[in-house]
């Protein structure tokens, strides 16, 4: 997609500022064309500023564009000061799209981190998280998370209240890559297996070690929003508002082994409600649910970096009392058991 002279889908330029809430934002974009290039600056003017770049594709014979065939939307970039931007997808929502609103069509979200060095990040577009913003402001049930790849309109980069306020930002994009799974070795490999099942039986086992891999990396993947949160989360925050305290609160005492809800509540002077509810909407998320994707995110990287690692040693290090209940997290979250993760990891890296 980026540079634009190499990209399958036409696009062009647009952006967006907090204005219509009353809010003092502004952002220029230069360098459309070979690099994205921006600098803003965030006014705290309102409770919730925000401006964004919107790449809004311009297909010569629909409104929309399909990216169902797509799996993965992948950026290399650099932003000055660090920073983290959400990355939202537009799709039409048949139910509340009104094509003269912008606003109205369906977001899907991931999050993405940033400092003064290029780095390249990957996003699942099967994993992306419907707001509860979004949804509660149109009376939509705050379970209803699905979106839909095949009718595009655009995506578009925000920074919000979890980047830098009042001081002049920048935000430079090299590329822009959208990656796909070809399809045709699945099929092919199932009549093959059907055609051959007496002799197919380790090329199916074969096979069902890729597609557990290919899963474990999805999951992985999911979780680099998450990541991208406890990253920023360790810097303090200089507005000290409660978001900010939650968060770096939870980066930074996540695998202490009294970190409870009380806990975090009797440190942070908050009440287990109103810490519940800023979890909630940023990101749609109970306390107890965002601790242990925090925890398990991490175990999935020490497993994937530290091969000689025991399953005990991790639990404790991660702040779990049993052994036993960390297993049970992990196969729910990753669908294998710490030690099976570990194998497949090994076996990925020395193939």
């Amino acid at each position: 997609m980026l540079p634009a002279s190499a990209s399958t889908h036409r696009w062009q330029i647009n952006t967006a500022t907090d204005a219509d809430k009353g809010g003092n934002s502004a952002i220029t974009v230069q360098n459309s064309k070979l690099q994205l290039n921006y600098n803003y600056v965030l006014s705290d003017q309102i409770n919730y500023p925000s401006v964004a770049t919107i790449l809004k594709f311009t297909p010569s014979n629909a409104s929309y564009v399909d990216f169902s065939d797509y799996t993965e939307l992948s950026l290399k970039l650099k932003c000055e000061p660090r920073n983290t931007l959400s990355v939202h997808l537009h799709s039409l929502d048949p139910a509340i799209t009104d094509p003269s609103m912008f606003a109205s069509y369906r977001i899907a979200e991931s999050f993405v981190s940033c400092n003064e060095n290029w780095s390249q990040v990957s996003i699942d577009l099967d994993a992306l998280h419907v707001p509860n913003w979004w949804l509660n402001w149109f009376n939509l049930n705050v379970a209803d998370k699905s979106y839909d790849l095949s009718k595009v309109l655009a995506f578009s980069i925000v920074a919000s209240r979890l980047g830098p306020k009042n001081i002049p930002a920048r935000v430079n994009i090299d590329t822009i890559t959208l990656r796909g799974k070809d399809s045709r070795f699945i099929l092919a490999f199932a009549l093959f297996a059907f055609l051959t099942w007496p002799a197919s039986a380790a090329i199916i086992l074969n096979g069902y070690g890729h597609a557990l891999t290919e899963e474990l990396e999805k999951k992985m993947t999911q979780g680099r929003s998450l990541v991208a949160y406890k990253q920023l989360s360790t810097q303090p925050h200089k507005d000290g508002s409660d978001l900010g305290r939650v968060l770096q609160f939870m980066a930074t005492e996540y695998n202490n082994p009294q970190m409870n809800l009380d806990f975090a509540t009797g440190k942070l002077g908050i009440n287990r409600n109103t810490l519940n509810a800023i979890l909630k909407q940023e990101l749609g998320l109970t306390f107890a649910v965002y601790l242990n994707k925090l925890r398990l995110v991490e175990a999935a990287r020490i497993l994937e970096q530290e091969e000689h690692v025991t399953v005990s040693e991790l639990a404790y290090h991660l702040g779990y009392h049993s052994v036993a209940y960390f297993c049970k997290l992990f196969k729910q979250e990753y669908g294998c058991t710490p030690k099976k993760f570990n194998a497949i990891q090994k076996q990925a890296n020395n193939p």
